[in-house]
């Protein structure tokens, strides 16, 4: 898996980009000399880009196991696309991130996930420049109902939301997930 460090490497070098982690996870099993792996990078607060190294070791208490979290189990699942988040990275960078990964098949058996994390305050001021535009009151929200990124300072990303009956909520389906615009009747 090597021959991707160099590609890695040069997307997270760019300087207009919010990915703070890249790579490639694989299905347990896939390679030959190692159960759990994979081939991540990612930009710590020095600027310079680094493995991440993990510890795949079953009987530790600080194991990582990927096989369960949501960025690797929905894609290979369902086959589609998945942003996961926000939530801590708690194993890796250590930021509130947003998880974007899409399944990798192979003779149409799933192998593992192409992943991309990014930093949920970065993400959320390019969305507000966008809702900034809007006339009302708006923000966006995930599947699980928690804040994504709002033109008004009412709502913190991160927050759960409240149902709001006036609202007009507007499903967007960018790589099949479930987010939504909410827009209130109330002039911004």
């Amino acid at each position: 898996m090597a021959f991707l460090q160099p590609t890695i490497e040069e997307r997270l070098s760019e300087h207009d980009n919010y990915i703070h982690g890249t790579g490639v996870v694989l299905e347990p099993g896939e390679l030959a000399d190692q159960e759990l792996f994979l081939e991540w990078f990612y930009r710590p607060s020095s600027g310079k880009v680094a493995p991440m190294m993990l510890n795949f070791n079953r009987q530790s208490e600080s194991f990582y196991n990927y096989q369960g979290m949501p960025w690797f189990t929905r894609p290979k699942l369902t086959g589609e696309a998945s942003v996961e988040g926000p939530f801590v990275d708690l194993y890796g960078t250590e930021l509130y991130i947003l998880a974007f990964s899409v399944p990798i098949f192979a003779g149409g058996h799933f192998v593992g996930v192409a992943a991309a994390d990014i930093a949920l305050h970065e993400f959320d001021q390019l969305l507000t420049r966008c809702l900034l535009c809007m006339k009302n009151v708006a923000f966006i929200i995930n599947g699980e109902g928690r804040f994504i990124a709002a033109n008004s300072a009412n709502w913190f990303v991160g927050n759960m939301a409240n149902r709001t009956a006036a609202a007009k909520v507007h499903k967007l389906k960018p790589l099949s997930i479930e987010w939504s615009l909410v827009e209130l009747p109330v002039p911004r």
